[in-house]
């Protein structure tokens, strides 16, 4: 993501007490997440500037995020610190950058694991994925672009992955030749160039997805046949095969301030609507719509809607599993 100027230390810190009319952080007296305590408008104030901080030195603009998601995500580093306010916090900033890298990783959505929310899943391995090929079959292309927005650690890319080759065959190829079918009806991935590209603005997870290898947290809901399959043992954990990783593709991509990916087939975006305001999803959605295909599909979490006229740039494709299709109107 984009550096911004740095604001110096000194600067930061008078500004501050100027805007604020402090001279002592003592003045907040009391932990502002405490039960019982009442959040004034000065609190508030602070709290902003804090955001503004963070998005002139680290280019993270978190302004439009739900702000009780993300006081409780920020609570954790203050009380990690043993920091009792927003302006200590700002202070340790400032002492210590490092710190930046821990706030990212509390302030984003790190949590998940392999086929994960299993009902999705079968909807994708027996009818949405068949349908994508198949639609693909029918244009006369060989090219499956799906982009998993807010990747994590790459579990949802790799099991993406995994489906693909399980309904095409063993070997998912970048380049694009012939469609032909195997003698059981299957499309062989060799036939399509399939790109599941991974995005997220934490590059430690990326780092993680890059790398491959997870613990058997990860990989609880995963099918004993296809961990065998797929999977190379590494001690405690599992490295994902050279044949999986083929078609994952990661990099850092802030779906809110950066161009959307062109060209996809399916986007997936699940539980990471929900830490956004309403008016930033109606966004994040507008620029999904602009990056699918005219035939392509949206997969959401099961508590996330599509909000303000984006509803009537989709059609609801499965209810219960939060799927959708761009209108081939648009």
């Amino acid at each position: 993501m984009p550096c911004r100027p740095k604001i110096a230390n000194q600067k930061v810190g008078k500004f501050s007490e100027r805007f604020f009319g402090l001279t002592r952080v003592e003045k907040y007296g009391t932990h502002p997440f405490k039960k019982g305590y009442s959040m004034g408008d000065q609190e508030d104030r602070v709290f902003q500037l804090l955001l503004r901080k963070i998005r002139e030195e680290r280019g993270l603009d978190f302004t439009q995020y739900r702000p009780t998601c993300l006081k409780r995500r920020i609570e954790t580093r203050l009380r990690v610190n043993r920091i009792n306010n927003y302006l200590e916090y700002m202070g340790l900033l400032n002492r210590s950058p490092e710190e930046y890298e821990r706030l990212l990783d509390a302030t984003t959505i790190n949590v998940t694991e392999f086929f994960r929310d299993p009902p999705v899943w079968e909807v994708l391995k027996n009818r949405l994925l068949p349908e994508i090929i198949q639609d693909r079959k029918n244009e006369g292309s060989s090219a499956i672009r799906v982009w998993s927005a807010g990747c994590s650690g790459g579990e949802e890319v790799y099991s993406l992955s995994i489906l693909f080759h399980e309904l095409l065959g063993e070997v998912v190829s970048r380049q694009s030749s012939v469609v032909r079918k195997t003698e059981d009806s299957r499309l062989t991935t060799d036939d399509f160039r399939v790109e599941i590209h991974g995005t997220d603005i934490d590059k430690g997870s990326l780092k993680k997805a890059a790398l491959g290898e997870y613990g058997q947290e990860s990989l609880k809901n995963m099918d004993p046949l296809l961990l065998s399959k797929y999977f190379l043992p590494t001690g405690k954990s599992f490295a994902i095969s050279d044949s999986i990783r083929i078609s994952a593709q990661f990099r850092t991509h802030n779906m809110i301030t950066d161009p959307p990916l062109k060209d996809m087939s399916l986007i997936i975006c699940r539980n990471v609507l929900i830490y956004f305001t309403r008016e930033l999803q109606v966004k994040v959605l507008e620029n999904f719509h602009r990056s699918l295909r005219k035939d392509g599909y949206l997969v959401i979490g099961k508590s996330e809607s599509l909000w303000g006229g984006t509803n009537k740039r989709f059609e609801v494709w499965d209810s219960t599993e939060r799927i959708y299709k761009k209108k081939t109107d648009d």
